[in-house]
């Protein structure tokens, strides 16, 4: 055997004798790429391991929320209350498999309030009406509110109204047709938002944003419009 080599010997289980020899400098190289290997694979099953038990966590969280917001609906007790139709207030179309909306809504809708509506001229962007907006979490302790918003845009000035919602938002008749392709929201106090909707083509412009607030039922807890200049 050389002085600068290993000698690598394997007893078979039939009794056979089986070696090798292997440079010492190549035997070290290899086995520091052995344990590099190991240990890179064990750093990295356990962050996978921890964001899969982060994520079930979250999703824990969300559900607990939900479960909340459900039970402190449930628990209002509607007493003389006698809500003035608003014609701009009809039911949404919800699509099938989605309840119809609450009687509690009227009363929740004071929890939800918008306001700073701000139009934004970007020159990169001149086919999108771009435009921020507040909500704020009208409750008296601050407890968490949390649903959905969705945002379209109009023009009802002319003979064929044009409608038009954002990111995903399908509309019909000038309303979410599922609540659920909005944003979703969660606050305490109140965060600020961005929209951007697409101009309709042919010259015509919108003349209005309707922002619609909604719970994770999909009751309305707020519904504002915004008259503006394209």
């Amino acid at each position: 055997m050389k002085k600068d080599s290993l000698t690598v010997i394997f007893m078979r289980h039939v009794g056979k004798i089986w070696s090798f020899e292997i440079k010492t400098n190549r035997f070290i190289y290899i086995l520091i790429l052995l344990v590099c290997s190991i240990l890179a694979s064990m750093y990295f099953t356990y962050g996978y391991f921890s964001l899969c038990r982060e994520r079930a966590l979250l999703v824990k969280e969300i559900q607990r929320l939900e479960l909340d917001i459900r039970n402190q609906l449930n628990s209002i007790e509607i007493k003389g209350v006698k809500p003035v139709y608003d014609p701009r207030s009809a039911p949404v179309s919800r699509g099938p498999g989605i309840p119809e909306k609450s009687k509690i809504a009227t009363l929740v809708s004071s929890k939800i309030s918008i306001g700073d509506f701000k139009v934004l001229t970007v020159e990169s962007e001149p086919d999108i009406v771009n435009f921020t907006f507040t909500v704020f979490n009208n409750t008296e302790d601050n407890r968490l509110v949390s649903g959905y918003i969705a945002m379209i845009a109009q023009n009802e000035d002319i003979n064929s109204p044009i409608y038009r919602g954002s990111s995903m938002v399908e509309v019909k008749n000038g309303v979410p047709v599922d609540y659920r392709k909005g944003q979703f929201f969660a606050i305490k106090y109140s965060k600020p938002l961005k929209g951007s909707i697409k101009r309709p083509k042919g010259g015509v412009g919108f003349k209005e944003i309707v922002i619609f607030v909604y719970s994770i039922e999909g009751d309305i807890l707020q519904k504002k419009s915004f008259r503006i200049k394209t």
